[in-house]
């Protein structure tokens, strides 16, 4: 009896010492980046423009996931976000696109647009902005109630919906920027009024010096001939009041055909990104907390960058050439700050982007631009078989129905459909269209109907869904820079590092989810995961 009574102490003993020692594992700050619109190809196509101290020592030193991808259609902005921040698919935390039509109000709303609050820093309307339409709750909504709100969570964007979507509901401090001001704002929702470190750090006027300088590439343009194309091609899009898209840009003289909007389109975008993120774990004392805190970063400048120059611009490459550098600043500034043992780094991005189709089509690869009008055609075409024009809005490759006016007349609703259906699938430019009733339907998790079931919410989502072939894309009237959106591998395979305390080092080729990053998280800070999660916790990435 007395053996069995040292035996339960010891083991007593055990167990406590081994949740002390989980409370020690935990990290003081948690910093998730997510790069909008990196390529998973990205990092090892610069990689040999890359110093030691950024990119190459997160990839060095961590644990790359190398097949990971997102699990749903569509691949943008809001989605994406959302996925990282909640371990969830859209058809779940019903974000389903950057916007959608909304019936009842018989117009197009966006993801993050509220009413009902005030813009907090400014007098413009871009602060009437809430994660109210985010379903689940998120990691950072989650370690402040495993903490008793004792956590701070903070998210940091050029856009609002990057910042609002990954910090969540209950965040200390969400902040985006307002290119009516050049400063950082929030909204009502979640503050009355900006921290005195925001405002002493809107008060600097960073954007105006950063917009006084040339963007000038970082070495000499024939250093980029083995990952870019020439300096001076169709593929790519111009600056309002320059001649061609070529270096140097000087951005001071088109500065005035421009709000402070212009950052944005500027590797100095990541630069004032990196400033704020500084700023933040300055003003809330970010990883000097009993409990551990949470600052989410979304480098919004790759995104606008890449649509406007394309993935092969010499623009991209700069872009991550500079990125790179600021991030190794960073990287150091955490190491002095926080400490180089009490941190973990996430990076991801929320989508990847498609290739220029003229591009594609120069060097003899599938690809090209879809035709434009779609809903004016297929409302003209059913018109003469129906009688009606039904098609009300196209969103998201998604066309969305009127159903009154199909009963009103009398029509099958199913005819109405399959006539859509197979006019659209004369086009070059589609590869396949489904019912939304095909799409929920559809039970094979490794079939593509998969990724459109993943990110089909019924209020919010269209009647027929067009998938497109490979290498295509929708027509805007330019065929400059490139966009995404698609099920394929271009745009939703991205990278997914992590860095730092307790974190292997090393690489994983296996299937990753991106939903599988908010329950990874969860799991190294020891809480509960999203109320919408349905990744799992990825192996191998802990020592």
């Amino acid at each position: 009896m007395k053996k069995l009574g040292s035996a339960i102490l010891l083991l007593l003993l055990f167990l406590s010492s081994s949740f002390a020692q989980t409370s020690q594992d935990k990290p003081k700050l948690v910093v998730v980046m997510v790069v909008d619109q990196m390529r998973a190809d990205y990092i090892s196509r610069y990689w040999d423009y890359f110093g030691e101290g950024g990119l190459k020592r997160l990839v060095n030193k961590g644990y790359s996931n190398k097949n990971t991808n997102y699990n749903f259609f569509p691949t943008y902005t809001a989605a994406g976000h959302a996925s990282i921040s909640t371990g969830s698919i859209p058809s779940l935390n019903g974000i389903v696109g950057n916007d959608w039509y909304d019936r009842n109000q018989q117009k197009s709303v966006y993801c993050t647009s509220d009413n009902s609050v005030s813009t907090i820093g400014s007098n413009s309307q871009a602060g009437k902005m809430s994660p109210s339409s985010l379903l689940t709750t998120t990691v950072g909504d989650e370690l402040r109630l495993a903490t008793n709100f004792r956590s701070k969570v903070i998210g940091v964007a050029l856009k609002d919906r990057a910042a609002i979507l990954t910090a969540g509901h209950n965040a200390t401090g969400v902040y985006w920027f307002d290119e009516t001001t050049g400063g950082f704002i929030s909204s009502s929702y979640y503050t009355n009024a900006l921290p005195g470190w925001l405002t002493s750090f809107n008060n600097q006027k960073l954007s105006d010096k950063y917009l006084s300088e040339i963007w000038k590439t970082s070495l000499p343009i024939e250093k980029y001939q083995s990952t870019s194309t020439k300096d001076d091609v169709v593929y790519e899009g111009k600056f309002k009041g320059e001649a061609s898209p070529t270096f140097p840009h000087n951005i001071p003289s088109i500065r005035k055909s421009y709000n402070y909007g212009l950052i944005r389109s500027l590797p100095n975008g990541n630069k004032l990104t990196f400033d704020l993120a500084r700023a933040a774990i300055e003003g809330e004392k970010l990883g000097k907390n009993t409990v551990p805190d949470l600052l989410n970063v979304s480098f919004s400048s790759p995104d606008y960058i890449g649509h406007q120059f394309g993935p092969r611009s010499i623009e991209v490459a700069d872009m991550y050439i500079k990125f790179d550098q600021d991030l190794s600043d960073f990287l150091s500034y955490l190491d002095t700050k926080v400490g180089k043992d009490n941190y973990v780094i996430c990076l991801t991005a929320d989508h990847g982007a498609a290739e220029n189709p003229v591009f594609l089509e120069d060097n003899k690869l599938p690809g090209g631009y879809a035709n434009g009008g779609i809903v004016d055609s297929l409302n003209s075409h059913l018109k003469t078989v129906y009688g009606i024009e039904p098609i009300t809005a196209f969103k998201n490759l998604q066309l969305y129905l009127d159903h009154k006016i199909i009963q009103k007349k009398n029509i099958s609703y199913s005819d109405v459909v399959s006539e859509i259906k197979r006019t659209l699938l004369t086009q070059e430019s589609i590869n396949s269209v489904y019912s939304k009733e095909e799409i929920l339907v559809s039970g094979n998790e490794n079939s593509p109907l998969s990724l459109l079931r993943n990110g089909f919410y019924y209020q919010r989502c269209g009647d027929i869904t067009i998938v497109m072939n490979s290498g295509w894309l929708g027509s805007s009237g330019s065929k400059t820079g490139t966009t995404h959106g698609s099920t394929n591998l271009y745009d939703t395979h991205v990278p997914l590092i992590w860095y730092g305390k307790n974190i292997s080092a090393g690489k994983d080729y296996s299937e990753t989810k991106v939903s599988d990053i908010a329950i990874t998280l969860s799991g190294i800070l020891d809480i509960q995961s999203p109320s919408g999660s349905v990744g799992k916790f990825i192996p191998g990435i802990l020592k």
